[in-house]
């Protein structure tokens, strides 16, 4: 169930930063925008680390979430070149989940 939390934070995180990046008006005039998925967000967020049973993991279930959708939005939203390092902390990442598994 964390996975799921996790995603849908992930979802919205990515989401509002998509909507930041692609509509260069002021933050101001996107606040309405951008309140609402905030708090749900933050909910999500509650709901992940009050499910699992150790904070660390929820950490590296909300990174790997994270690190994925950004990885997706650059390449499919914002057509963007990435760096080396990003796929070497994804790497960790997956190596993270590996161990948190087991």
């Amino acid at each position: 169930m964390a996975y799921l939390w996790g995603f849908i934070g992930s979802l919205l995180a990515i989401g509002m930063e998509l909507l930041f990046r692609k509509h260069h008006a002021g933050y101001i005039s996107l606040l309405p925008y951008v309140l609402i998925p905030a708090i749900l967000m933050n909910y999500v967020i509650y709901k992940m680390v009050s499910g699992i049973d150790f904070y660390v993991n929820a950490f590296i279930v909300f990174s790997f979430c994270n690190l994925t959708l950004r990885i997706i939005s650059s390449f499919l939203f914002l057509h963007e070149h990435l760096r080396p390092s990003i796929y070497v902390a994804y790497g960790f990442l997956v190596i993270a989940q590996v161990v948190r598994i087991l």
